[in-house]
């Protein structure tokens, strides 16, 4: 009896947006380890529910990569790379290495709301401060809203941030977003008690 052949690799999906300072694609199971790298040491959990775990180890990174890109995953998500090094092709041409910096993504909502959906995102320590984070999501949001996917699937996307994290808030400003209101007393994180200030964005705030 003749054995199965094994399945083909699976190759690493395009990215949705490019520019020279970044590039946007969704994960692919080589992302695993740097995704575990990016994040075992990182203060990221601080502002992030408490579904996020802390610390972040090998095993988290691959049930991540796992769920993420199934078929129909319940989130879309995204990795933020940063170009490392230019080289020649064998082509003649430019090719361009990129590393892991961050991630974006996608929740939509249910029931009555499924046509809201919560952006997240975060960004390795060591690529904060240089406003990748706040271009990085301004071009996302642009390409949800105005490029991949229509009124029937999405309206309005979702931000929420924890009282004090006004780096986060600045990046939502900086795509877009609008300034809703004030949930008091919302979160509580680690034993404090915090405010959410909530934020959204539909297609005529970018018009």
């Amino acid at each position: 009896m003749a054995s199965e052949e094994p399945s083909p690799p699976v190759p690493v999906p395009e990215p949705i947006i490019t520019t020279p300072r970044f590039m946007i694609r969704p994960y692919h199971e080589i992302d695993i380890h740097p995704m575990a790298a990016l994040l075992e040491k990182s203060d990221t959990a601080r502002y992030m529910r408490n579904t996020f775990p802390d610390p972040y180890t090998l095993k988290d990174a691959q049930d991540w990569v796992a769920l993420v890109t199934k078929p129909d995953p319940p989130q879309k998500a995204f990795g933020i790379f940063v170009p490392i090094s230019d080289s020649s092709s064998p082509g003649g041409g430019e090719e361009v290495e990129y590393t892991l910096a961050g991630s974006i993504g996608l929740q939509p909502h249910t029931d009555v709301e499924s046509k809201t959906w919560n952006l997240g995102y975060l960004m390795g320590e060591a690529y904060r401060g240089k406003g990748l984070m706040a271009e990085a999501t301004t071009a996302f949001v642009r390409w949800a809203l105005l490029e991949r996917y229509t009124e029937t699937e999405l309206i309005r996307l979702e931000g929420g941030v924890f009282g004090g994290n006004t780096a986060s808030i600045k990046v939502l400003l900086k795509a877009g977003f609008k300034f809703e209101g004030i949930r008091r007393k919302a979160v509580v994180k680690k034993g404090e008690v915090l405010d959410m200030h909530v934020f959204g964005c539909l297609r005529e705030d970018l018009v």
